[in-house]
């Protein structure tokens, strides 16, 4: 059995990430064996934050290409075929 605890000392703790094992074993019944690891709140937070920051990047590169006249699909320079991209086939929004 598996146990994710968030970081029982944090604060003085360099890192916050940890492995605990416990075996218990009752007379006359099986053993149990449980194994728990914990992550600070730091990291919880980090990794919540990977997906949103991609897909933000996405939306300005795209914005930026339009405001230079560029395609925003694959940035090919649209001054000379304003009507369609000749690289991807994308049509301009009017």
């Amino acid at each position: 059995m598996y146990i994710i605890r968030f970081s029982p000392n944090w604060l003085t703790s360099s890192t916050g990430f940890g492995v605990e094992q416990k075996t218990d074993a009752v007379f006359g019944e099986v053993s149990q064996t449980r194994r728990s690891f914990w992550v600070p709140h730091w990291f919880i937070v980090l990794l919540a934050m990977v997906l949103p920051a991609v897909q933000l990047r996405r939306i300005l590169v795209a914005r930026l290409r339009i405001l230079e006249n560029r395609c925003s699909v694959c940035g090919y320079d649209w001054r000379a075929t304003p009507d369609r991209c000749p690289e991807c086939g994308t049509v301009p929004a009017k």
